[in-house]
């Protein structure tokens, strides 16, 4: 996705982290959430086509607001502004691991999700060796995605939706 004004210029990201300093705590937590609602609105008025929510920056002073949160959070605020049909909400995230998982983000108004420590985490044991059979990290990818993605279609058959904007 951080790719796409290569080949597409007008379709330009705007990026926002979603962590916040772990010493302010539970108003630290709901400052961060407004910061990223208000910086989601700006990258909507700059133009941006996409949005990517990260919590790439956590580490041992930062902790991040919950994903689900934070997308359901900006989701809502763009909709009451009425700008959320002008842009694509992503989010980059090490929480989500399952099924389960990126079907209530999908369901919360998020438009795609990089699992990346679920990814991290498969490539690194086929490294190590601790998966059977011999993969490629194309294959590894491939797999997982193709995974997630009938995953998400048997949820969304068991509701009896047929298209992911009615399931969204």
């Amino acid at each position: 996705i951080r790719t796409l004004p290569q080949f597409y210029p007008a379709w330009t990201i705007g990026e926002i982290d979603i962590t916040f300093d772990r010493s302010e705590g539970v108003s630290g937590y709901t400052a961060a959430l407004d910061r990223v609602c208000h910086e989601a609105l700006a990258a909507v008025h700059n133009h941006n086509k996409v949005i990517i929510l990260s919590d790439r920056a956590c580490d041992k002073d930062r902790v991040s607001v919950s994903t689900l949160v934070a997308g359901a959070a900006v989701h809502h605020y763009l909709v009451n502004q009425k700008e959320r049909s002008k842009v694509a909400l992503f989010v980059e995230t090490a929480e989500a691991r399952e099924v389960h998982h990126i079907c209530v983000l999908l369901g919360y108004g998020i438009d795609g999700v990089c699992p990346y420590l679920a990814l991290e985490t498969l490539v690194k044991m086929n490294s190590e060796g601790l998966l059977a059979g011999e993969y490629t990290t194309n294959d590894i990818v491939n797999n997982y995605k193709g995974a997630i993605n009938e995953g998400i279609l048997k949820v969304m058959a068991k509701m009896g939706i047929s298209t992911l904007a009615s399931y969204k």
